[in-house]
């Protein structure tokens, strides 16, 4: 995913769903155990329609890990679906099971609207 434009490829999608973005790198045990995690939830047909994840591994992409201010990995950023602004409204940093991103998620009332 070289030379992708995440701030594009952000913008463009929260216009039509809402964005979890997970920012990673290979060498981070807590992002490796994610990893399946966010798998099952982007096949899930219960999220697949108005959630969209997007990984940012941060060593290939470290100029997008400077704007959104990754200080701790993994870092998760939530950006609700919105036609003309990405904004953030979430973040959660640090390991989490699958229960718990759902619930958070449902907090902040990511569903399908």
């Amino acid at each position: 995913m070289e030379n992708l434009n995440y701030v594009e490829l952000i913008a463009e999608s929260s216009k039509t769903h809402n964005v979890l973005i997970d920012f990673f790198a290979t060498w981070c045990p807590p992002c490796q155990a994610l990893v399946p995690i966010l798998e099952s939830l982007s096949k899930d047909a219960a999220w697949l329609d108005f959630l969209k994840i997007i990984k940012i591994n941060i060593d290939q992409n470290p100029s997008i890990a400077t704007k959104y201010r990754i200080q701790s990995l993994p870092t998760l950023v939530l950006i609700p679906k919105h036609p003309q602004e990405v904004q953030e409204v979430a973040r959660h940093i640090g390991g989490i099971s699958e229960k718990a991103l759902i619930e958070w998620l449902n907090f902040h009332q990511i569903q399908n609207k």
